[in-house]
């Protein structure tokens, strides 16, 4: 973006117009790396979950909470 911006004032052209060319250029491109944006993030926040020991095992969420005490042996 800035780089179309400052070869378009080189060229000659209009500064209006390369801002708005830079700013369309700019949210379009918001859509685009979404959904990769979102997906390392939350990735990396699962890794860090992880090392904190905060994932809990799917059994434990429902009511099959006391079932799996007792197959670990407590009660």
């Amino acid at each position: 973006m800035i780089v179309m911006f400052v070869l378009g004032l080189s060229r000659g052209q209009a500064w209006d117009t390369l801002f708005v060319s830079a700013v369309a250029l700019a949210i379009a491109a918001i859509p685009e790396a979404l959904p990769t944006v979102t997906q390392t993030i939350l990735s990396l926040g699962g890794v860090d979950l992880a090392k904190r020991n905060a994932i809990i095992h799917p059994a434990l969420f429902d009511g099959q909470r006391r079932d799996a005490r007792r197959r670990k042996g407590r009660r």
